[in-house]
C-alpha cells in the first residue's frame, strides 16, 4: 500500500503497469493507493494509462472494472469522458455507480443525454446520483428529466431529483416543486419545503404553512423551523388562529413562542384565548411562560 502510494509521487510511465496490476488486489487499501497513484501519473500519461487500464476495463470480475472506472474518474480529456459514458452501460450496478460519480463536474454538462438515462436505471443508487449531478450543471436541458424523476417509485430519488430541480430550474420551477409538499413520505416533503424555503424565502410562508397539516410529524417540525426562519409577520398574522389551534398538541406548543417572539404584544389575546381552552397541561405551561415573557418584555 505505501510502495503504491509512493509511486504516484516518484514513479514514471514505466510503472504503470505494476500499478494496474495493483487494482486486482485482494486489499482494499492496496487497490485504493493504486487507484489514487494511477490518477496522478494518468495526468502526465494520458496516452499510456488507457493502455495499462483496457485489460481491467475488459475483466470479468465487476469489482476490478469498478476500479479501473475510478482511475478514469480521476483523470480529464474527452477520450475519458467517453469511455466513462460507456461504463453507464455496464451490466453491473456497481460499475455503473462508479462511472456515474465520475461524470459529475464540467463532463456532466458534456454528457448531459447519458446522464439522463441513468434516471431510468433498474438501480436506485444510479437514479439517485444521477438526479443529483443533474442539479449541478448548467443546462436547462436538464430541467425536462428532473421532472420525470420526481416521479420515480424511490423516494430517495425523489428527494435528489427536487432539490436538483430547485438548483437547476430556479423559481421558474415553484409550482412543480410545491406539489411534492403532499408527498405521503416526509423525507421528500422536507426536500420540496426546504427547496421552497430557498428560493422564495419570506415569499414561501403560505406553502411552507400548508405543510403543518402533514400526517408526518417530522415535516411538521420542519415546517415550523422555517417559518421561524422564512414567516414573515403579516402572513403569521394572518393565520395565526389556525396556527394556535391546530389540532396536534405539539404544533401548538411550538407555534406558541413563535407567534409570540415574531407579532409580540399582538400574539397576547390570541394565547390569552387559547389559555382558556387549552387541555393539554405541556402547550398551557408554554403559553403561560410566553406570556411571561411579553409581560416582562
Amino acid at each position: 500500500q505505501m510502495a503504491a502510494h509512493a509511486l504516484g509521487r516518484l514513479g514514471g510511465s514505466d510503472d504503470l503497469g505494476q500499478l494496474a496490476e495493483c487494482l486486482r488486489h485482494d486489499e482494499a487499501d492496496v487497490r485504493d493507493a493504486a487507484a489514487q497513484s494511477l490518477g496522478m501519473l494518468g495526468s502526465r500519461f494520458p496516452d499510456e494509462i488507457l493502455v495499462v487500464l483496457e485489460p481491467l476495463l475488459g475483466d470479468a470480475d465487476p469489482a476490478r472494472r469498478s476500479a479501473a472506472v475510478s482511475v478514469l474518474g480521476r483523470l480529464d480529456g474527452a477520450n475519458i469522458a467517453g469511455r466513462l459514458v460507456m461504463a453507464l452501460k455496464d451490466p453491473e450496478a456497481v460499475v455503473r455507480r462508479v462511472a456515474l460519480k465520475s461524470l459529475a463536474g464540467d463532463a456532466a454538462g458534456e454528457h448531459l443525454l447519458a446522464i439522463q438515462l441513468a434516471l431510468t436505471d433498474e438501480d436506485l443508487e444510479v437514479r439517485r446520483v444521477a438526479a443529483e449531478i443533474l442539479g449541478t450543471t448548467d443546462n436547462p436541458e436538464a430541467v425536462h428529466g428532473l421532472r420525470l424523476a420526481i416521479r420515480d417509485e424511490d423516494i430517495w430519488v425523489r428527494a435528489a431529483a427536487v432539490r436538483s430541480l430547485g438548483r437547476l430550474g430556479g423559481v421558474a420551477e415553484v409550482e412543480t416543486i410545491a406539489m411534492l409538499l403532499a408527498d405521503p413520505v416526509g423525507l421528500v416533503s422536507i426536500a420540496a419545503l426546504e427547496t421552497l424555503a430557498d428560493l422564495l424565502g419570506e415569499q414561501a410562508s403560505s406553502r411552507i404553512g400548508a405543510a403543518l397539516d402533514h400526517p408526518d410529524e417530522e415535516v411538521v417540525n420542519v415546517a415550523l423551523e422555517l417559518l421561524s426562519r422564512h414567516g414573515s409577520s403579516s402572513w403569521l398574522a394572518a393565520n395565526a388562529e389556525t396556527l394556535i389551534n391546530h389540532p396536534a398538541w405539539n404544533v401548538r406548543a411550538r407555534c406558541i413562542h413563535l407567534l409570540a417572539s415574531l407579532l409580540g404584544e399582538q400574539a397576547r389575546p390570541l394565547l390569552e384565548r387559547r389559555l382558556a381552552l387549552e387541555s393539554d397541561e405541556l402547550v398551557r405551561l408554554q403559553i403561560s411562560d410566553a406570556l411571561q415573557d411579553l409581560s416582562g418584555s
